[in-house]
């Protein structure tokens, strides 16, 4: 389970205009344990994920008042790895494309297989929560220590690393505490 502060359930933001899906909606994933946000129009749904952080977002393609996949557009700008599910009664194979290529997670059809809607979703939480893992190990990796230095020694661990690094022999790396062995290992 995603969570931010002071938020102890998953957010889901479903966008639809179509009072009885957001009612439905609402009730099965609140049943699962989700924290379900509704919003009628895609102004309003723009308006919701700005002002609360979402987990992952349901969203209709046909809103009254902005298309949806121009409210996909906005919603993957503002925040690129929040999975959208993009949902349509209506829409054609050229709408579904045309999603995925603006970063939909996936494309269900209405009516919505409830079974298959839960199941896409928390493989789209588990695809966000990586996401944010690897953003996380990304901004850490920036603060690893590399060789730094010129000297004849120095050199020869150089070339010794280039040599066995695309390999798959075994290294035993030896030496004084603080001599940089660690720093010797990732580099292979």
């Amino acid at each position: 389970m995603l969570s931010f502060p002071f938020c102890t359930m998953t957010r889901v933001l479903i966008i639809d205009d179509e009072e009885n899906i957001l009612k439905t909606l609402s009730g099965i994933l609140a049943s699962e344990g989700y924290e379900p946000l509704k919003a009628a129009t895609g102004s309003d749904g723009l308006a919701r994920a700005s002002e609360i952080p979402v987990d992952c977002i349901l969203l209709d393609v046909w809103l009254p008042d902005i298309d949806g996949l121009v409210v996909l557009r906005e919603l993957k700008r503002n925040n690129p790895v929040t999975p959208v599910i993009m949902m349509s009664g209506h829409s054609t194979i050229a709408t579904a494309v045309d999603a995925t290529k603006l970063g939909a997670y996936t494309f269900l059809e209405k009516p919505l297989d409830l079974e298959r809607l839960l199941l896409t979703l928390r493989n789209a939480l588990r695809l966000h929560e990586l996401e944010r893992e690897n953003i996380m190990l990304k901004e850490g990796a920036e603060d690893v220590p590399v060789m730094v230095g010129t000297s004849t020694a120095l050199d020869r661990v150089r070339s010794l690393v280039k040599r066995v690094a695309p390999t798959n022999s075994r290294v035993l790396i030896t030496g004084e505490n603080g001599t940089g062995k660690e720093i010797v290992a990732r580099e292979i």
